[in-house]
């Protein structure tokens, strides 16, 4: 037998975790302040914070479009998580987060982008030494007529192309570049004799080698010259030649591309969480900066997301997980939502099968400074 007296139930339990990331970082509530309310105060029922706090929340849970709100507006625990209690009003609707998407200008924006660097450099107790930055391009297809769309020649399709950057780690060096370069006549050349080292190497151990070189060159729009570390490499498939530019002068060639420019398939995981498990590339609005918009929320989310992981799982089977898994496992746990007269009781599952670890987190969420 089956019927719909169950009562007040949530499928996305865990969002509140988040709730309480949000409550210590403020990153939503700082954002929510330097948009600018031009709505006529007599007829605004939802404000700019709650409405940011539905969208970012939406988004981490798996409801990447605007559309899902008109079915989870009365939803409890992403009630409780914007700060109304399951039996307040519903929270906003399709049309009025459409709207709000829409009325953000390029100021707002450029506001919203200082916040998200204000909140890295606020991470930090104190000031490392120095940092490495990851960067790098995706390609979001393009939905429809979307202004300021481009086609690319590479990906072979139109797209919008934003530039990631992700903290890749601390170092003990100064700032310091190191990026691929793309081989052209003139570098093809000045590697020729390591790639015949590498193909002589090959052809008499019958292994896979590498060769590592550098020498300086300069581009037709760089001031200078440049150092250059050339990986040639020879395996059963044929060569595999790469450049990286760099101003790193006292490592090896070697260290500087195995050791350094390898690790960036870290930031290939990392922009995997935000534009595959966080749905980032749902960039399908006519205007220009409303798409710009609807990235930076996902970024929003992606940031929470990675805080709840990095600081509140650790010590769980989800400290190195995915977004994905963590979405499932994590966020997405069904509970039954009673609110009484002092108190809302949240009734999970007693098959829960990782009532420790979850516990564990919400621990530490509500712990943290």
């Amino acid at each position: 037998m089956a019927d719909f007296d169950g009562g007040q139930v949530t499928s996305d339990a865990g969002v509140l975790l988040l709730r309480e990331v949000e409550r210590r970082l403020g990153l939503i509530r700082r954002v929510a302040k330097i948009i600018r309310d031009r709505r006529h105060p007599g007829y605004t029922r939802h404000s700019i914070r709650k409405m940011l706090s539905q969208r970012v929340f939406q988004i981490a849970c798996g409801y990447e479009d605007a559309d899902d709100a008109d079915t989870l507006r009365d939803d409890p625990a992403l009630k409780m998580a914007c700060e109304r209690l399951p039996a307040d009003e519903a929270l906003a609707s399709q049309p009025t987060l459409s709207r709000l998407e829409n009325a953000v200008t390029r100021t707002d924006l450029y506001r919203i982008a200082e916040v998200l660097v204000d909140s890295f450099i606020d991470s930090y107790r104190t000031p490392p030494v120095a940092i490495l930055l990851d960067i790098d391009d995706t390609a979001d297809t393009i939905h429809g007529h979307q202004q300021m769309a481009l086609f690319n020649a590479f990906y072979d399709e139109y797209c919008y192309l934003p530039i990631h950057i992700y903290e890749g780690r601390t170092g003990t060096e100064n700032l310091k570049y190191l990026l691929g370069l793309t081989p052209n006549p003139v570098l093809r050349e000045r590697a020729a004799s390591l790639v015949e080292a590498a193909d002589r190497r090959f052809r008499q151990e019958r292994a896979p080698v590498r060769e590592f070189g550098e020498f300086p060159y300069r581009a037709k729009s760089w001031a200078q010259d440049q150092r250059i570390v050339v990986k040639a490499e020879h395996n059963a498939l044929g060569p595999n030649t790469r450049f990286v530019v760099t101003n790193l002068t006292t490592l090896t060639p070697r260290v500087v591309y195995e050791k350094l420019y390898c690790d960036r398939g870290t930031m290939e995981l990392m922009i995997k969480d935000h534009k595959t498990h966080l749905h980032s590339d749902r960039t399908s609005g006519h205007r220009f900066e409303a798409n710009q918009f609807r990235l930076l929320l996902h970024s929003m989310a992606y940031i929470l997301t990675q805080i709840l992981r990095g600081y509140h799982l650790q010590g769980t089977s989800w400290a190195r997980a995915q977004f994905d898994m963590i979405r499932l496992q994590v966020l997405k746990i069904g509970a039954r939502v009673r609110q009484l007269r002092t108190r809302v009781k949240i009734h999970l599952p007693t098959s829960y099968p990782w009532q420790a670890e979850w516990r564990t987190a919400f621990v530490s969420c509500r712990a943290s400074p």
